[in-house]
Order: C-alpha cells, then sequence, then structure tokens
C-alpha cells in the first residue's frame, strides 16, 4: 500500500481523526457558501432548481461527513452528532446569509463581487476536499474505477437534466 495514504487505514490513528475533523470543518465552510449561492438567488425557477440539487448534493455530503467521523472517533458517537449537527446548521445559515447580501443597500458592483468571491471559495473547497482527502481516500481501495467513473458520470448528467 502506498504509505502516503497508510494512515487512512488506521481508524485509531491521531492523524486520521485530525484528518477526519479538517475534513468535516472544510465541508462545513463549503454548506455555508452553499448556502450563499442558494440564498443570492433571484428568480424563483432558478431558486427551485438549485434547492433540488443542494437536496441531492447535501446527502452525499452528509453521509460522506457522517462515515468520516464514524470511522474517525470509533465509538466517539456524541463527537459524531455534535460535528453532523453543526454541519446539517451551515447550509440554513449561509442561506439567510445570502438572502441578507441580495437585500442590503450596497453598490451593484460590490454586490456582485461579494457574491463571485464566495462562490470561488465555494468551488475551491470542494475541489480542496475532493483531490486531496476523498481521492486519496479512493486510492486505497481495490474496487473497480471504472464503476466510480460510471457512477460519477450518471450523476453529473442527472444534475445538469435538473437544470434544462
Amino acid at each position: 500500500m502506498d504509505r502516503s495514504i497508510a494512515y487512512l487505514t488506521n481508524p485509531n490513528n491521531f492523524q486520521h481523526r485530525t484528518k477526519s475533523m479538517f475534513f468535516a470543518l472544510a465541508m462545513s465552510l463549503h454548506s455555508i457558501l452553499e448556502g450563499v449561492a442558494l440564498g443570492v438567488q433571484d428568480n424563483e425557477r432558478q431558486i427551485w432548481i438549485f434547492f433540488i440539487a443542494l437536496i441531492i448534493h447535501k446527502g452525499i455530503e452528509a453521509f460522506s461527513v457522517g462515515l468520516q467521523m464514524t470511522t474517525a472517533t470509533g465509538k466517539g458517537e456524541y463527537l459524531t452528532m455534535c460535528t453532523i449537527a453543526v454541519f446539517a446548521l451551515m447550509t440554513p445559515i449561509g442561506s439567510l446569509s445570502g438572502v441578507v447580501l441580495l437585500n442590503v443597500e450596497i453598490s451593484l458592483a460590490v454586490k456582485k463581487g461579494i457574491i463571485v468571491l464566495l462562490e470561488g471559495l465555494s468551488g475551491g473547497t470542494i475541489i480542496y476536499v475532493t483531490f486531496l482527502d476523498i481521492l486519496a481516500q479512493e486510492r486505497a481501495d481495490s474496487h473497480s474505477n471504472l464503476i466510480q467513473l460510471a457512477a460519477i458520470i450518471l450523476g453529473f448528467a442527472m444534475i445538469v437534466g435538473l437544470g434544462l
């Protein structure tokens, strides 16, 4: 096994628990920013499309955070439950922040600049988590990469189809 990812297979390892907490933190930050993206939508059709896509996306993310924390903490159910509770609150908090941002009296250029910055941070956090956490774990597994690729393409196609 590749030594750079060997720590992922030892759930009692302090490094694994620390990495899992950073994963949950990054996903929580990403959730706030996703909520902001929902809150700044100003078209009813866009709001519903984004909301449905977000519900699908959040279900997968919540499962991933829960699994990561359960694996990392072992019998630490309290820590896992607290982490999931905080994670669950982040999107509504972000959404309220987005609604406030959309309705605050500032210049349109500043408002759009803030929105673009927050959307960029959201994309950056998910790219970071995907490439530095999730893909490292997937490299450690021995299951079929073709099935994973098919699942990714199917999920992407479903979300794109929802937007059309």
